[in-house]
């Protein structure tokens, strides 16, 4: 999940830990800091049970430029040695990029080659009667 946030990384962090302990079928705990491709993620566990037996849920929570990046695994208690260490594996491989091409060596050349092609794009769907713009606007900052 990605959700635009206007408060800091740990009045975020702090308000997540509250709505978690607000639901007393839940236990929580804070497991620490990861380290992702983009930087530290806060880690929490947060343990129930339901009508399959006792779940673990593991959370990861990466603040960054005014977004909360939110990764979430749920598995039944008996699978956490199984599968921990993809889970974290997984967790520790986030990498947020500002634009699709910006991994690639000279994204700015193809955002722009992008961009010029796009422009055509637009100008088709103009002609074309296309009521919906926004449809047809796939520019890149």
């Amino acid at each position: 999940m990605i959700e635009k946030i206007s408060c800091s990384e740990k009045e975020y962090v702090d308000g997540t830990k509250k709505i978690h302990r607000s639901d007393p079928t839940q236990d929580v705990r804070t497991l620490g800091l990861i380290e992702t491709k983009s930087g530290q993620a806060h880690l929490f566990q947060i343990d129930t049970e339901n009508s399959w037996g006792r779940i673990h849920i593991l959370q990861a929570i990466l603040i960054k430029e005014g977004f909360a990046y939110v990764q979430t695994a749920t598995f039944l208690k008996e699978d956490f040695l199984s599968l921990s260490d993809q889970i974290l594996k997984s967790f520790k491989s986030l990498l947020v990029m500002p634009t699709p091409f910006s991994h690639i060596e000279n994204h700015q050349e193809i955002t722009k080659k992008f961009n010029y092609l796009n422009s055509f794009w637009k100008r088709h769907c103009k002609e074309a009667g296309k009521s919906k713009e926004e449809l047809c606007d796939y520019s890149l900052p």
